[in-house]
């Protein structure tokens, strides 16, 4: 997650320097929004749309900012060194969207949520400035039918990587569409005000079948590595003590956390067909998070059904940081309620840590996948005047799905 205004693209700089095969980019290269006071408050540069709205709405207003952010000479050249895997998560349309809706912004002209004209701007501009594979035709009527970026890419034997669209076919969110804490946000189940989860879907039942189909076919031939590429996080959050899904209260419920019982059919599928070696790589949340993938997170069993990467962001606010926004907390107090309420509640989580911008490296062979944390020590000041360094690496063993910390004594 890459916001402009609110700092410089310091990780780019030295992904440009590593010596890997390709990028995977997994969402929010443009934010749709130029003064959103959660998180594009604090800004380092600017700039402005052609419809003199704060945020983007027409095409025009969609292809300036792909304009603007492509103009950034560390993002062209990491561009310039490696090929990108691309999909898009919800900035590049509007914040926490499903479908065609657009919970926060756009109502006054739209005159809803539902904004389908918008959303096939949004598609269309997608489509011209980012390089892929994908399927378009602006001449569908339905944003649904007009694109689409799921796909998968096979590596010989040793890994397929499998990118799954977690926005453009998933339902709304499962106990409202507000912003205040008990919505979307810092919200706790409850089946009288919430929906039920069994006709919550995030994939689509065309894409989770297509979904499920790839990663059963990759264990038949004997892939080593399923690589998903996963816009939300996949493992459970809740920031409060429950053996079951009513009563509990959950960090976000725009991530899987808001989607359960889909999320339980694929863990329990890879259960079920002993498919092996699953392994998510995650954006969105703009924080570290190394966890374990259950079938049932609430009675978790002793071996994982995968491991799960969640990356930080290239400069955009951590949800520790808007939090800090919205109630006032001091980074410590910050960092007191993660300890407090995240690690204490979610045991299969081993690190977590929403303070610092970066880039995650991979690297996979026949028998472990290694992964490193990088972070940048600040994205206030251009790259020159920046330093990276090693938070954490983790290592997963081939057939096991156990997380080794790794990470050299300083």
């Amino acid at each position: 997650c890459q916001e402009y205004t609110t700092g410089f693209y310091n990780a780019y700089y030295f992904i440009a320097d590593e010596d890997v095969d390709f990028v995977v980019h997994l969402g929010d290269y443009i934010y749709e929004a130029l003064n959103e006071p959660f998180f594009q408050s604090d800004k380092v540069r600017d700039f402005s749309l052609p419809s003199g709205l704060s945020y983007a709405y027409y095409l025009e207003d969609y292809r300036k900012i792909y304009e603007v952010y492509k103009s950034d000479p560390y993002l062209q050249k990491v561009h310039e060194k490696f090929p990108f895997f691309h999909v898009w998560d919800d900035h590049e349309f509007s914040n926490d969207c499903f479908g065609a809706n657009a919970p926060d912004n756009g109502v006054e002209i739209a005159g809803s949520i539902f904004q389908p004209e918008r959303r096939k701007w949004a598609n269309k501009a997608f489509w011209e400035y980012i390089p892929g594979e994908f399927y378009f035709d602006e001449t569908k009527d339905d944003p649904a039918e007009q694109i689409k970026l799921y796909r998968n890419f096979r590596f010989g034997n040793l890994a397929e990587l499998i990118i799954t669209d977690e926005r453009l076919y998933r339902s709304g969110h499962i106990c409202g569409e507000g912003r205040a804490p008990g919505d979307r946000y810092l919200a706790e189940y409850n089946s009288k005000k919430c929906k039920n989860p069994e006709e919550q879907t995030m994939l689509g039942k065309e894409q989770l079948n297509w979904f499920l189909e790839r990663l059963a076919d990759a264990e038949n031939s004997e892939i080593i590595w399923k690589m998903h590429a996963n816009e939300v996080y996949m493992m459970q959050i809740k920031i409060s003590e429950g053996k079951k899904l009513e009563g509990t209260k959950f960090y976000l419920f725009d991530q899987w956390d808001g989607f359960p019982a889909e999320r339980e059919k694929i863990l329990r599928f890879i259960a079920d067909n002993r498919i092996k070696n699953y392994f998510v790589i995650t954006g969105d949340l703009h924080t570290y998070v190394v966890g374990e993938l259950h079938k049932d997170f609430f009675n978790p069993s002793p071996t994982p059904e995968g491991v799960e990467f969640v990356g930080t962001s290239i400069t955009s606010l951590s949800t520790s940081g808007i939090f800090q926004k919205m109630f006032g907390w001091s980074y410590n107090e910050a960092k007191k309620w993660e300890e407090e309420n995240i690690l204490k509640y979610n045991k299969h989580i081993k690190f977590f840590d929403a303070f610092h911008h970066g880039y995650t490296k991979v690297v996979i062979n026949p028998e472990e996948a290694v992964v490193e944390l990088w972070a940048v020590s600040t994205i206030k000041e251009p790259p020159e005047k920046s330093e990276k360094f090693l938070l954490k690496k983790y290592r997963v063993r081939k057939n096991t799905n156990k997380i080794e910390d790794i990470t050299p004594e300083q």
